[in-house]
């Protein structure tokens, strides 16, 4: 008998003697073919025994090169010990020789786990059009999507995992804070309460749950899970994040500060502790500390930059697209498109993110002849659209649209929307999302008739606010990750509206924040008037409007709640700060007729 074999097999005889005697008789008798010795490798390996199991499966291997459970074995203990590339090696060879949704998923795994993720997609993929019950791989499909920020696409896989095996806890758990991500609510509570009833011990179940009543307004209840999740596990870092968060919602900022600064010094916050110095610079804001504010932010930021989801995106993406705006605005044909009297046209509104926008939304959606869309990416579809209707790559397609491919956007961005929720076409249309700023051109060339919003804000403040939010990352949102992405952005973006302003054939309103703030009802005058709508006191009460439906951005908490002036030249409070970005913003500051 060979050395290693024998060696092998004294190994395993400390641990399963019979099992070993069993296999030893079979080599004596019929040599050492190639399942007999997976077996003995299997055997090792589920004893823990890697080194020798691993000598065992390549033994199989050069006895038979073509033996499937040997590539298989040996790539499972790959990956185990951390070695990725060469258990997709492996794996890969398990399928060369059999195709099977299993070799798929397996191979699927290990390119997920080493970041290959269009790869990883392509074979999670393979094994479900080979076995549509592969669970495992819908799970691990459904992460895939939601780290690539496909979420739609992770919500209905999951849904899948749900809908096979109802009983998998963490199914749920992923599934509620998909569902709470996208504003989901009341799905992502009914997702969330099936997983801690699943599994009353499972602690992200409770947190996430925690979060998404939270989300709702629902503080009592959403107290009671986080306390409970601390209880099961007080060294959480997402739940400590959570109980911040309600903290400073129910405005005590003190033991928002003491809970996060005790959760840093204990260590180990793994990828939550990005968001933990976030929200610590928060409660820093709160108590006027505002250098530490700023750094805490700052740091934060930083990590959360480096980590998915936000790793995930080319930073310089957004930037080229507003640049590649920019060239073609320069040098856009001005010829306009017909007004299509005898069809709906939305009206919106636009600007710069922090920029008061929420707050104008949700006053003008509390007047009952209007319907508001909460940043629902259209005119985004529509300018991938155009492209496929001329192609041409945008934003050159614009120039080459015909009168019919317009009336085909104007009418597939209808149908988009009633996609999402009901709503009369003929109604007053509000669409509300900031950066649409960026694509005025194409809104101008497929809805003539449309009137713009404008928000403005002071530029040192807007860009402020913006650096010290947790948004959602994506290609946009990663900019705010730094001030000094932050500032340039912001000249992009603003300078373009510039640019734009000064020959936009649709009809366009300014409007600013702190005129919001400083007269409510003359502000809301002059916006219904501009939308051709009559005065309406609901507009006054908007808080009460805003209170009963779901707002997905950061604003959230303070559009429920009467007008306060807290957010006023807070830029003064980080002025030392700010020195470095002054400059760049001045312009800005003087073109919307702000102080320096």
């Amino acid at each position: 008998m060979h050395a290693e074999i024998d060696q092998a097999l004294q190994v395993l005889v400390r641990s399963r003697p019979h099992r070993a005697i069993e296999l030893r008789n079979r080599i004596e008798a019929g040599g050492a073919d190639s399942g007999t010795l997976c077996e003995l490798a299997s055997e090792l390996a589920a004893q823990q025994q890697a080194d020798p199991a691993a000598t065992m499966f390549m033994a199989a291997m050069l006895a038979d090169p073509d033996c499937v459970a040997a590539h298989k074995g040996l790539g499972l203990l790959l990956e185990s010990a951390g070695f990725l590339a060469d258990a997709a090696d492996s794996f890969a060879s398990a399928l060369r020789l059999q195709s099977s949704s299993e070799h798929h998923y397996l191979l699927a795994r290990a390119l997920h786990q080493s970041g290959e993720r269009s790869r990883s997609t392509d074979h999670y993929e393979a094994a479900l059009r080979l076995d549509q019950d592969n669970v495992d791989a819908w799970y691990n499909l459904a992460i895939l999507y939601g780290e690539t920020e496909r979420v739609e696409q992770a919500i209905k896989a999951l849904l899948e995992v749900t809908r096979r095996q109802p009983e998998i806890a963490r199914a749920w758990t992923s599934l509620g804070a998909l569902q709470s991500q996208q504003g989901k609510d009341e799905q992502a509570v009914d997702s969330l309460s099936r997983a801690v009833q699943l599994e009353p011990r499972n602690v992200l179940a409770h947190a996430n749950l925690a979060d998404a009543l939270r989300m709702q307004d629902r503080i009592e209840e959403a107290r009671k899970q986080v306390d409970r999740a601390l209880l099961l596990e007080p060294a959480s870092a997402l739940a400590c994040s959570i109980a911040a968060r309600l903290d400073l919602h129910d405005g005590q900022p003190e033991a928002a500060r003491d809970r996060l600064e005790l959760r840093l010094e204990a260590g180990d916050c793994g990828i939550l502790e990005g968001r933990i110095l976030v929200d610590l610079a928060m409660a820093y804001d709160r108590l006027g500390n505002y250098a530490q504010a700023f750094e805490a932010n700052a740091q934060g930021q930083g990590l959360l930059a480096q980590q998915p989801p936000a790793s995930s995106f080319n930073p310089t993406t957004y930037p080229s697209l507003v640049a590649a705006l920019e060239q073609w605005t320069a040098r856009r044909s001005r010829a306009p498109s017909q007004p299509l009297s005898d069809g709906p046209t939305p009206n919106f509104l636009i600007g710069f993110p922090r920029s008061g926008t929420t707050l104008t939304e949700q006053i003008l959606s509390a007047h009952p002849a209007l319907t508001s869309l909460d940043e629902i990416p259209l005119i985004e579809q529509l300018s991938q659209a155009a492209t496929q209707l001329t192609g041409l790559t945008y934003p050159d397609c614009i120039d080459a649209l015909q009168q019919r491919d317009i009336e085909t956007l104007r009418e597939q961005y209808w149908q988009l929307l009633e996609q999402q929720q009901q709503l009369d076409r003929h109604q007053p249309l509000l669409d509300k999302l900031p950066l649409n700023m960026v694509h005025i051109g194409l809104i101008e060339r497929v809805f003539p008739e449309a009137r713009l919003v404008v928000a403005l804000r002071d530029p040192r403040d807007c860009c402020l606010s913006a650096f010290m939010q947790d948004f959602v990352p994506n290609p946009a949102m990663i900019q705010f990750m730094s001030m000094e992405r932050t500032t340039a952005l912001y000249q992009q973006v603003m300078g373009l509206w510039l640019k734009n302003r000064a020959s936009l054939r649709c009809p366009w309103l300014e409007t600013r924040y702190e005129d919001l703030v400083d007269d409510l009802e003359g502000t809301a005058r002059r916006l219904l008037s501009f939308l051709e709508l009559p005065f309406d006191s609901a507009v006054l009460e908007y808080h009460r409007h805003a209170a009963a439906k779901r707002i997905s951005t950061p604003s959230h908490q303070d559009v429920t709640k009467p007008i306060f002036r807290r957010a006023l030249a807070r830029w003064r409070r980080y002025e030392e700060q700010f020195a470095p970005f002054q400059e760049g913003l001045a312009p800005f500051v003087e073109a919307f007729g702000y102080r320096s």
